[in-house]
């Protein structure tokens, strides 16, 4: 493991002109990252470097070989390769061979982040997840009841339409049978009203005549009407006329009125 480590120093060292390189242990061996993205690793002891589409071709032209790991069933390409033999230990060589790796490993993430834009517009967004949970069971219940789709509810229509009309004709004959038992009732009642009301109607003539200076007579006491014919109209009095007398003479008072 210490032979390890000192080579980890030494690549490190090599690749100072390409920038501040930084190495972190990882799976058995090491990483080697530039602004915090992965360009290179260091496994048993061995430099590679990472690789896409566009520097792949270079690498094979060179004769370099790709860093392959036993996968179980069959062994797996990763896609990492070694430098050329004669850039493994000068620095000046390995220089364009390692910015290849960082070109690679930028676009690797450009690639990355334009694939999490798509992924959030189609998830929704945290603050309506959120919301959607805090939303009471009443609402959630209310929401499904109103989202029925339209074929159960056209096949459940019939049922209750033959169920409706199943229990009209049993509601029909209920209350044509109801109905003569109704007007039995009220027509066995009415002469028992009508004879209390003739019971009652003396008790309260009666009641009426003892109250004091009451000027009503027992209904019993009460003369029977006659109809009188009523008496023609007296003519209209014509104004009487009288005729003045002649005045006396003032010796015949003065003689009345004299001893």
């Amino acid at each position: 493991m210490a032979r390890t480590d000192s080579f980890v120093e030494y690549t490190v060292e090599l690749l100072e002109k390409v920038g501040p390189v930084q190495s972190r242990r990882m799976f058995g061996g090491w990483g080697l990252y530039l602004g915090g993205r992965m360009f290179g690793l260091i496994a048993e002891g061995q430099l590679f470097l990472k690789v896409d589409d566009v520097t792949k071709p270079d690498f094979q032209a060179a004769g370099c070989r790709p860093f392959v790991y036993d996968g179980g069933s069959k062994p797996v390409e990763m896609g990492y390769w070694t430098p050329p033999a004669d850039a493994a230990d000068d620095a000046y060589a390995l220089l364009p061979w390692a910015r290849r790796a960082v070109d690679a490993a930028n676009r690797a993430a450009l690639k990355k982040a334009a694939k999490k834009p798509r992924a959030r517009a189609a998830a929704p967004a945290p603050e309506t997840q959120v919301a959607e949970k805090q939303r009471p069971a009443r609402t959630a219940t209310k929401t499904a009841k109103t989202k029925v789709p339209a074929a159960a509810k056209t096949a459940t229509k019939p049922v209750r339409t033959a169920a409706k009309t199943a229990t009209k004709p049993v509601r029909t004959a209920a209350k044509t049978a109801t109905k003569p038992v109704r007007t039995a009732a009220k027509t066995a009642t009415k002469p028992a009203r009508a004879a209390v009301k003739q019971l009652v109607k003396p008790v309260q003539a009666k009641a009426a005549a003892k109250k004091p200076g009451s000027k009503q007579t027992p209904a019993a006491t009460r003369a029977p009407k006659t109809s009188t014919p009523r008496a023609a109209k007296a003519p209209a009095k014509q104004p009487q006329t009288t005729a003045k007398r002649p005045a006396k003479p003032a010796q015949a008072r003065r003689r009345r009125s004299s001893p």
